[in-house]
């Protein structure tokens, strides 16, 4: 059984957490005991599954986990030490040496993480508390944890249904972080709806000290380094509402692939409604949205938290690319004849989110995947009476509707239906990217073997199309459909160049 000891400063926010942790399970009187004269606590944990974090992260198969709290000291002097503490392994722990330490970090120790206790032994004196059982052991963090002094505190819950306990069960236990919970719907035989569990999830913030309430539904899969994908991108918009998935037909997921094209990280919804999988609020924010929902009326919590969240001016973001993908399970909603609803641009791999929010463009091509419409919105005055047929707007730009046609029917084997709506909306999106972004879309052809790139260019047309094509003829046009986007965003592309020439 191998020791790990969480050295914290005396008075910290880590010392702090610890010492109600340890309230909570009503286990002990007093967590901390001072180090020898170090102006140090000293806690000692033990559990069977716990190990020393290896050059990955993991620590015993499981993924890092929420919220730097202090620091792993690896055992005994020096470089690689092998002294060892009573049941201790006998094997020399790896990353022993200093390579990738952040800066600060006491020689020969490494930054650490804290996540729910197997089991926690605490020694004050030769005294041995024992803290009850818990369903997660600590874990630790080792070198490649990006900053051991986040300001960012995650709480999160799993909104659910009782029939699905089990797939909520399942997201939660892949979040990596401490501070979560089922939010069950308290009235499961009631008429469908996602309102009555979201109360209970946004309202769950109450529970924990956090900056920062985690929403999920029971139906998504998180990326890999969950936590710390989240905590970078709560850091860059902390004040903000941030979603962590869009899907990949929607008006936002256009945006959304401009700014993997272009290098942005974030994008403003322009949805009817907000993008709830996955949504990220302050703190406060999540309480203030528990309280509203309570009166909200309807089956939706999307369109009922876009409300709240414009009422109160707060910033309505989506995180690029997606932190999360939305598996395919029924509906509660009876959403099932909405198709597909896969991310825009999942990075399954995680990703940090470094790069500025997407200006808004002042049109925006569409393809309305509920009735195969071609349009072009005006995002400042975004009323279905404004929409434009694309081809109209081609027309405008220089195009001849006859060419486009031709064109594809070339790429696509029909000049009209669907595919053409496809054809068209491709050609108005690479239009508007080229106007506001120059040069981008020329450069997109040699990114094709760029993850993100792929998966936002092949999202494109099954996105839009998912309901108005046959999926069997959507099957068969599965390898055409990347190759004939991108000719049509460059045929815009041509088109701008053109105009502005």
């Amino acid at each position: 059984m191998m020791f790990i000891e969480l050295f914290v400063p005396r008075g910290s926010l880590a010392q702090e957490r610890l010492r109600r942790l340890a309230e909570r399970l009503g286990a002990v009187t007093e967590l901390i005991r001072q180090g020898a004269g170090q102006g140090e606590g000293l806690v000692q944990v033990a559990d069977g599954r716990v190990g020393i974090p290896g050059d990955r992260g993991q620590v015993s198969g499981r993924a890092p986990v929420q919220g730097p709290v202090g620091w792993l000291a690896l055992p005994g002097p020096g470089r690689g030490g092998r002294r060892r503490t009573a049941g201790a392994r006998r094997r020399a722990p790896p990353a022993a040496s200093g390579r990738g330490r952040v800066p600060g970090t006491p020689k020969g120790q490494f930054p650490a993480t804290v996540c729910y206790p197997g089991r926690v032994r605490v020694y004050r004196g030769r005294r041995l508390f024992l803290l009850r059982a818990c369903p997660r052991p600590f874990s630790g963090y080792s070198r490649n944890m990006p900053s051991p002094l986040s300001p960012v505190v995650l709480s999160a819950s799993v909104m659910t249904h009782p029939r699905r306990i089990a797939d909520a069960r399942r997201v939660l236990d892949s979040l990596g972080i401490a501070d979560a919970f089922l939010a069950v719907d308290p009235e499961p035989d009631g008429p469908p709806s996602s309102l009555r569990a979201s109360r209970v999830a946004f309202s769950g913030a109450e529970r924990f000290d956090s900056t920062h309430h985690l929403v999920l539904q029971d139906d998504v899969r998180v990326c890999a380094d969950f936590a710390n994908s989240v905590r970078d991108a709560a850091e860059r918009h902390s004040g903000a509402a941030l979603s962590l998935f869009v899907e990949w037909g929607s008006r936002t997921a256009y945006l959304a692939r401009w700014a993997v094209f272009t290098g942005a990280a974030a994008v403003p919804v322009v949805n009817p409604y907000m993008p709830t999988p996955a949504l990220l609020l302050p703190r406060e924010q999540a309480l203030d949205m528990g309280r509203y929902l309570r009166g909200a009326d309807g089956r939706s919590d999307d369109r009922a938290a876009l409300r709240f969240l414009r009422e109160r001016g707060t910033p309505t973001l989506v995180a690029v690319p997606n932190l999360v993908e939305h598996e395919d399970l029924p509906s509660l909603k009876g959403n099932d004849g909405h198709g597909l609803r896969h991310s825009v641009c999942f990075a399954r791999e995680g990703a940090r989110l470094g790069g500025p929010v997407l200006d808004l463009p002042p049109l925006l091509p569409f393809l309305r995947w509920n009735t195969g419409d071609a349009v072009v919105i005006d995002t400042g005055n975004d009323v279905p009476e404004a929409h434009r047929p694309t081809v109209e707007v081609l027309a405008e730009w220089g195009a001849a509707p006859e060419e486009l046609r031709r064109d594809c029917a070339g790429h696509l084997g029909a000049g009209s239906g669907p595919l053409f709506a496809l054809w068209t909306t491709a050609a108005a999106f690479g239009a508007v990217q080229e106007r506001h972004w120059p040069g981008t879309v020329a450069g997109l052809r040699a990114r094709r073997d760029d993850p993100l790139v792929g998966r936002a260019l092949a999202t494109f047309a099954p996105g839009a199309l998912r309901v108005v094509l046959d999926p069997d003829r959507l099957a068969e046009l599965s390898g055409r459909l990347v190759p004939a986007v991108l000719t049509a965003m460059e045929y815009g592309a041509r088109l701008t160049a053109a105009r502005t020439a």
